[in-house]
């Protein structure tokens, strides 16, 4: 038997057959639009890439990425002055970002709490400036200021085309994948970077967008000449020794990647004791980073160099220890004083003297035959570090096997990354990005779309049906009450304020007892619930219930006070549970369109 659908024109079940493939069609649209972002983010990545180095050149004289990493004699009297400058022109654009351009809105925060959007100026202001701090010779990263605007793109984009709020935060996170491959010449990593850190989650639909944004920036970058293999090692040899040397190595790498992680709000809070205006702090703080990078050069900007000569070469044991330190102070000084950066960068050069360090000191503990490799020492050191301060474990270990192109030591450094993981979420709780909310004051504690469940509120879900009777009700008023089918009676003041809530069977039962004997003030009996005001989110509403033991509350207007009824823990928990398979349902995608029934 035909269905009616087979009895419509071709042209009919054709647009049928569309709308019903619609979102899915969207997805392929989206997909081959992420692709081209990708290109151009890459490009723009590389070009801001090649700012740095102009800069430097400028001001200091010098391009380290262009010298081997230990093989650089910096001039005192070029160095310094240039370095100065530098410094001062980071504070001064700083101060003119802060005035003319909007606060800069992380990715994270953007995805978590905004819904995707990004301000494109302040992202701008951040990604140039982040240039000129590693142009200037700031032990910071260049992927800070690179995500930022990569994603401030996607998001202009997004909101350009007019896409819905689920596939801007998707775009974000697309951005940042292809900012990530850009610097790294890594798109897994880059893929697995955007969906752990910035989306949270393997969600079905964003893969493909977010993986051919990342396919996108490294074909761009590799036409336009950008690195290949920035760390690229020799061949480490594999043994049960290095594996059960990842144990304490991951360890030893979380310990190290909180003492980083703290250490620059330190360095921040100390500047701020001492009065120092927020643009005035890079050029403060340089009278302690021009001594330590003269010093110790291989210490300045992002380090790649650095470590791809430590992979390399087996550098004596007060070297590495000279390096680990000396960038560990240079990177808290450097970003505590305000230059724009990251420090993903940094905890990749940090955990790699660190694995260096565990190298050398590994044969004074064990037997020589059995020692552990240093190469192999170096790449969990750097992936369990890394994993330890930007907190996307699978992306790290990806980025460690595709920047050096040593695929046997997967195992060992995911060993490594899962202690350093565990240990950081036990005793600390956040990564660099999620500490820096904290103390900004913020509830973020990833990049979950927690600002769509922040739009729900207390006055989505208040029962205004509950009976009110006045403190000072008499004996007559009383009786109406309870003949009304409300089960709960509210008991307000003169005003309209609540006092208490009564089981309109209790009020029932004492006055059935004794009438005559019933005062007003009888009403006022027992512990009132809590209160809780209508622009309320829901989310907190609930937090409040569980922390007083209660499973409702009296809504009052916020600005008299008056009643205006009641919020059920239940209805809450519904709402947001919703809104939650809601977004479970956007990240899976729609379900398969049924085929008509043929006859």
């Amino acid at each position: 038997m035909r269905t009616a659908q087979a009895f419509l024109p071709a042209r009919s079940r054709i647009r049928a057959w569309l709308r019903l493939r619609r979102p899915r069609g969207l997805d392929v649209v989206n997909t081959l639009i992420a692709g081209l972002i990708g290109a151009g983010i890459g490009s723009v990545v590389l070009l801001l890439s090649r700012l740095a180095r102009l800069s430097q050149k400028l001001l200091l004289g010098i391009v380290f990425h262009n010298r081997d990493a230990l093989d650089v004699t910096l001039e005192l009297m070029r160095f310094a002055p240039g370095f100065l400058v530098g410094a001062l022109a980071c504070g001064v654009g700083f101060w003119l970002a802060s005035r003319f351009a909007r606060d800069v809105v992380d990715v994270i925060e953007a995805n978590a709490l905004h819904g995707g959007n990004i301000p494109f100026r302040s992202s701008l202001a951040f990604a140039l400036l982040s240039a000129l701090a590693v142009g200037t010779g700031a032990s910071v990263g260049q992927e800070g200021g690179s995500t930022q605007l990569a994603g401030a793109l996607a998001s202009w984009v997004a909101n350009l085309i007019k896409l819905d709020r689920r596939t801007r935060r998707v775009f974000v996170a697309a951005g940042a994948a292809a900012a990530i491959t850009a610097l790294f010449d890594a798109p897994i990593a880059g893929t697995l970077y955007a969906l752990e850190l910035v989306l949270g989650g393997y969600a079905v639909r964003a893969a493909p967008i977010v993986g051919a944004a990342a396919a996108g920036s490294a074909l761009a970058t590799g036409l336009l000449g950008g690195e290949n293999q920035p760390f690229a090692a020799m061949p480490a040899s594999v043994g049960p020794i290095n594996f059960i040397a990842a144990l304490p190595l991951g360890l030893l790498a979380a310990i190290a990647g909180i003492a980083m992680m703290q250490a620059t709000p330190l360095v921040e809070n100390s500047l701020r004791r001492l009065r120092i205006p927020a643009w005035l702090r890079p050029l403060a703080i340089s009278a302690l980073l021009i001594p330590l990078l003269f010093m110790v050069p291989a210490a300045a900007g992002s380090g790649h160099r650095t470590l791809t000569f430590l992979l390399n070469v087996d550098l004596p044991v007060s070297v590495v220890l000279g390096l680990f330190l000396a960038k560990s102070i240079a990177t808290a000084l450097s970003l505590g004083a305000g230059f724009k950066g990251g420090m993903f960068s940094a905890s990749l050069f940090v955990g790699g003297c660190l694995g260096g360090l565990f190298a050398h000191l590994a044969p004074h503990l064990l037997p020589s035959a059995t020692a552990p490799d240093g190469v192999a020492m170096v790449v969990i050191g750097m992936a369990a570090m890394a994993a330890s301060v930007i907190g996307a474990p699978f992306a790290i270990v990806a980025l460690a096997i595709e920047t050096t192109g040593n695929l046997d030591l997967a195992p060992m450094a995911i060993i490594g990354v899962a202690i350093a993981s565990t240990v950081t979420t036990m005793f600390f709780g956040y990564n660099f990005a999620t500490w820096r909310f904290h103390l900004r004051g913020l509830s973020v504690r990833g990049p979950y779309d927690v600002g769509r469940l922040a739009a729900h509120h207390v006055q989505d879900i208040v029962d205004g049906s509950i009976t009110r009777l006045h403190v000072d009700a008499d004996l007559a008023a009383m009786t109406e009450a309870t003949g009304r089918p409300s089960g709960l009676i509210a008991v307000l003041d003169r005003q309209g304020r609540p006092l208490n809530l009564i089981h309109r069977q209790a009020l029932r039962m004492a006055l059935e007892a004794a009438p005559e004997r019933l005062e007003a003030t009888g009403l006022l009996a027992g512990e009132p619930p809590p209160s809780i005001e209508t622009t309320a989110p829901l989310n907190a509403f609930v937090r409040m219930l569980d922390r007083t033991n209660s499973h409702l509350a009296m809504v009052v207007d916020p600005l008299s006070g008056s009643f205006i009824g009641l919020a059920r823990e239940e209805d809450a928990l519904k709402r947001l549970l919703a809104t939650m398979e809601a977004i479970r349902q956007d990240d899976l995608g729609p379900a398969p369109a049924a085929r008509p029934e043929r006859a």
